[in-house]
């Protein structure tokens, strides 16, 4: 079985421009999908970035707010502080499920967990004894001691985040790396493939464009 072949001038030169364009095209098509992966997964990472220090940041904040009113309701007595206690509490919760919802490993979940269990804990303590005893230093001294194993605490849930973030930074880099090796190679590579597919072109045109010099060539003298 033989393959069809242009019979004309111009199915044979539209068949060479699709010889010589058709590699580069591909070579375009993969480009444009390379780097399009690469920019999906810089904002990714920009994403997450921006979450992560949000997140930390608030989660600084927190304790130290929570800190301050605990602080105040040993001292001072005044139910009010309890309460902001409370609240805090829940924004703190609030925070450590959208910090576990972000890419983490596994020890770094597990001092957010110890941290909020810790807070738990301190809250209980703070709603079963009772306020303005004669033993207000020593309960004052507890919830500190409490607040400063929860901000060391804090401490490596930050150093965790940070951590991989700075992983994920370099696997990123190491892909565009990659991507830019890949886009070199194959320019490397077009070049010589195109400069052989236009000399086969010219060769695959040039029989039949002697052919109808010649036949032209015969006309005008009469053959």
């Amino acid at each position: 079985m033989r393959l069809a072949r242009p019979r004309t001038l111009l199915g044979i030169i539209l068949l060479g421009l699709g010889m010589v364009t058709l590699p580069l095209l591909i070579a375009v098509g993969r480009a444009a999908l390379q780097l399009d992966e690469l920019v999906a997964n810089s904002e990714a990472f920009v994403r997450e970035s921006i979450e992560v220090t949000e997140q930390n940041q608030r989660l600084a904040s927190n304790l130290k707010s929570l800190e301050r009113n605990a602080r105040s309701w040993v001292r001072v007595g005044e139910p009010d502080y309890l309460d902001l206690y409370r609240r805090g509490l829940t924004d703190l919760q609030n925070i450590g499920r959208n910090l576990l919802a972000l890419p983490q490993d596994k020890l770094t979940a597990g001092r957010l967990q110890v941290l909020i269990e810790s807070a738990l804990e301190l809250q209980t303590l703070l709603e079963t004894e009772t306020v303005g005893s004669a033993d207000t230093l020593r309960r004052d001294s507890q919830v500190i001691g409490q607040f400063d194993f929860m901000n060391a605490a804090a401490l490596d849930v930050d150093r965790g985040m940070r951590r991989l973030i700075t992983t994920k930074l370099n696997a990123l880099e190491e892909e565009a790396r990659r991507s830019q090796q890949s886009l070199a190679w194959q320019a490397a590579a077009l070049i010589p493939a195109t400069l052989l597919l236009v000399v086969f072109f010219l060769f695959l045109v040039g029989r039949p464009m002697r052919q109808l010099d010649r036949a032209i060539s015969e006309l005008g003298q009469g053959r």
